[in-house]
């Protein structure tokens, strides 16, 4: 057993020996996503206070990623950084380390890269210390070498296996958040589709006295594994081909964004053509995102996945006044032998005392949806659909299919359906809008926040087992884990008060003005002081004096719809951000 004698030996360099632990290996983490919380959270773990190790499968950005989405075909190779991290209050220095990293164990799907020349020192391997965050002189990752396949038979997957040491320069890891790469280990992506696990043993961290900081498989860790999901590539649009006139050559492009065969959230605002004036729900054209570029601040460019929902009472005909419509859309469902859409399901979970009610309304299959022909919502009123999935009082339906449910603070949502003509006709296929949500703020919320800078509570809309099927209950191509789709994405909402709106109609006029100047002067225990007018700064200073009142006058013209200076939506709210 070279792994347990190359860490003593190592450590005999810095004056100690360190025995061998008891393994722990890290659980998958499922489908949950916590990478809102940066570093502290793994998986569904809180890692806070502790130092340990995390497996980082997107290389390309600062965060660290446990899951990362992968299409095929697509790029030859992927890569993963073993990662330390030190949540506790105090910096360390880092001499030694050491672990082993477990691939995809029939390689079906991802295979070590076996490198060329490897001389010592050893840090230009596979595993690669060479792109490590750990700096200092001195480092030897040599003898033994690193190796990329420890039981050399790629069949079986790939154990890479690294140790390195510095008994000379050992540089340190901040506390309070201090991240640093260990090493990068790169693999061939062989091609098949589902998830190819990453799992770490043989872990041992040690400082520059040998004192052992941290130990998994042997020892408790904490150690976190991390994998690669592999799905199928966006769909393709074809541009159409060229007349005698026009400029040749067709060619197929696919599209940037929430492609695949997952659910997502639009909201109502970042459509490419507004909110339907009528309010009713119609089919919703799933817009190309990168052309999707509003200029107004309540929805970011590009990203309907985030948006404001302002607090309004009062002339509220605005997108995201009062209430928010929110989308959620199947992209690319392929036709397939089985015909297209039959059944869906998924939950969406919100916090209800931040949202009060989600108002929600299976479309797809409904009267006027993609798949009305096969569809179960009976919203028919004497003569005419209710497209809009108002309260019918001639149906127990009211816009839910028959397998959905309304819960405290979870809404699920579940449609099957059967034919009605012979033979069999298809379900719906390509983009589609399965279903809607209408978001409505707390009422306490009115209470808890004011007008002020930077006012505003941010929550997750989370969908979670997002499932599509054929009309014969076949998971459609691409899904993973028996039947979950390759995509199941949140929506992130900002809700908030437009800044210098007193009287909460989504505009600042002389209306805001006046009510403002009336209390100029006013200060905490008279009876002309409000907290609502004590404007600025954020944690209020107890008088209404001429910041607040400039507050008021400098933002007359600004609306919900183009907040002046910008009140963009949140798109992170981790306790490191």
């Amino acid at each position: 057993m070279k792994k347990p004698q190359a860490l003593i030996g190592l450590l005999a360099a810095l004056g100690t020996a360190i025995g061998v632990m008891v393994a722990v290996i890290g659980l998958p983490y499922g489908r949950a996503d916590y990478s809102a919380f940066a570093e502290v959270y793994h998986g569904t773990q809180n890692a806070g206070g502790t130092v340990h190790i995390a497996v980082d499968t997107d290389v390309t950005t600062a965060a660290t990623e446990a899951n990362t989405l992968v299409p095929v075909p697509g790029p030859a190779t992927v890569a993963a950084d073993v990662t330390i991290h030190n949540e506790t209050g105090a910096s360390t220095l880092v001499a030694a380390v050491n672990f082993n990293l477990q691939g995809d164990v029939n390689a079906a799907k991802i295979t070590a890269v076996t490198p060329g020349a490897c001389p010592p020192p050893g840090t230009t391997c596979n595993p690669d210390f060479s792109e490590s965050g750990l700096p200092g002189a001195g480092w030897s990752c040599s003898p033994p070498n690193p190796d990329d396949d420890t039981d050399n038979n790629p069949a079986n997957g790939s154990d890479s296996f690294i140790s390195c040491s510095n008994a000379s320069d050992p540089p340190s890891v901040a506390g309070g958040g201090g991240t640093a790469d260990i090493a990068r280990v790169t693999y061939t992506v062989n091609g098949g589709l589902g998830i190819a696990p990453l799992t770490l043993s043989v872990v041992n961290v040690a400082d520059e006295l040998g004192v052992e900081l941290l130990a998994c498989n042997p020892g408790a860790g904490p150690c976190f594994d991390g994998s690669f999901e592999f799905i199928p590539p966006p769909p393709a649009t074809e541009t159409p081909t060229p007349g005698p006139t026009d400029t040749p050559t067709a060619t197929a492009t696919a599209t940037a964004t929430l492609a695949g065969y997952g659910v997502i959230k639009i909201p109502e605002s970042c459509l490419s053509d507004g909110p339907d004036p009528g309010g009713d729900v119609d089919v919703i054209p799933v817009p190309v995102l990168p052309a999707v570029a509003p200029a107004n601040g309540n929805c970011e460019p590009g990203d309907p996945s985030l948006a404001n929902l302002w607090i309004c009472e009062i002339d509220c005909d605005g997108p995201g006044e009062g209430t928010l419509k929110v989308y959620e859309v199947a992209q690319g469902v392929p036709a397939g032998p089985d015909g297209g859409l039959g059944a869906y399901e998924f939950s969406v979970e919100y916090d209800n005392f931040v949202i009060s009610s989600l108002n929600p309304c299976d479309i797809v299959f409904g009267p006027d949806g993609a798949g009305e022909d096969r569809g179960p919502v009976d919203e028919l009123d004497t003569s005419a659909s209710n497209s809009d999935c108002a309260d019918d009082p001639n149906t127990d339906l009211d816009g839910t299919c028959n397998m959905s449910h309304i819960l405290e603070n979870i809404i699920h949502f579940g449609c099957v359906t059967s034919d009605t003509t012979a033979p069999f006709s298809d379900g719906p296929t390509g983009d589609m809008t399965l279903a809607s949500l209408e978001l409505v703020p707390h009422e306490d919320l009115r209470d808890d926040l004011f007008p002020g800078n930077d006012n505003g509570v941010v929550t997750i809309i989370k969908d979670n087992g997002c499932e599509l099927v054929d009309q014969f209950g076949h998971p459609l191509p691409g899904d993973v884990n028996g039947g979950l789709a390759a995509y199941c994405q949140n929506a992130i909402i900002t809700i908030r008060i437009l800044e210098g709106d007193l009287n909460l109609d989504c505009e600042v006029t002389v209306d805001d003005a006046q009510a403002i100047a009336g209390h100029y002067g006013a200060f905490f225990g008279s009876l002309l002081y409000s907290k609502w007018l004590d404007l600025e700064p954020n944690l209020h200073d107890l008088d209404i004096d001429i910041k607040d009142i400039q507050k008021v006058f400098g933002r007359i013209g600004s609306t919900c719809q183009d907040p002046v200076p910008a009140q963009t939506p949140v798109a992170d709210f981790s306790p490191n951000s």
